[in-house]
């Protein structure tokens, strides 16, 4: 009986750790995807403060490029990390992260600021899903790894496209590059706060008896 209570909740929290994860990641695409979303108006505000149009779009096509190299770096980097730290610590650290460097990206007014800040935010970005895998292993068997995998997976194939369809309804609306980037940073900020309170490290950490993920 006290078996299949464990069982029982066990498998409450690991479908809770996914639905979080899922949703963790689909919302870094929120702080992701809103660059290329609004990339015409901020060519615009670049052309506004006196850059040649096509200087402004040579400009931030290399500033997206300079972010593909952070990410990349930071995918190194994080690995390693997430092995010291933890799934958990590297996932929610990624997290705040990117909505901090989206928020200062939102508030910079110069081309400089807007390097500094988007090289900050992909390469902090690019510890979430060593981090998301992390956890994965530690809450269950390996027996279920691809399973588990296809649905984490799922954040971000329909990630992107769900965070394209919120920013252009969010442009639409008439919003500035500048209000895009710190929605994008709130949405992202409650989507953290859900992570810190309901993610935990190993289900040991919910003081379960020992034993191994249900199979």
């Amino acid at each position: 009986m006290q078996t299949s209570s464990h069982n029982s909740r066990l498998f409450r929290r690991q479908i809770l750790l996914l639905a979080l994860l899922v949703t963790g990641y689909s919302g870094f695409y929120l702080c992701r995807s809103n660059f290329s979303a609004t990339l015409p108006l901020l060519r615009a505000d670049l052309v506004a403060d006196g850059f040649d149009p096509d200087d402004a779009k040579v400009r931030l096509g290399e500033l997206a490029k300079i972010g593909i190299w952070a990410y990349a770096l930071g995918k190194l980097v994080g690995g390693v990390l997430t092995d010291r730290l933890g799934g958990r610590l590297s996932f929610l650290c990624s997290m705040l992260g990117s909505l901090l460097f989206t928020l200062l990206f939102a508030a910079s007014g110069t081309l400089p600021l807007f390097t500094l800040a988007w090289i900050g935010n992909r390469f902090v970005q690019s510890f979430g899903w060593p981090g998301m895998v992390k956890l994965c292993g530690r809450w269950f068997s390996f027996a279920r790894y691809g399973t588990v995998m296809g649905v984490v997976s799922l954040s971000y194939l329909f990630g992107d496209a769900a965070a394209r369809l919120f920013l252009g309804w969010l442009i639409g609306m008439g919003l500035s590059w500048s209000g895009v980037f710190v929605v994008s940073g709130v949405v992202l900020s409650a989507i953290f706060v859900a992570c810190l309170v309901g993610l935990c490290e190993t289900p040991r950490n919910l003081d379960m008896a020992e034993g191994p993920p249900i199979r």
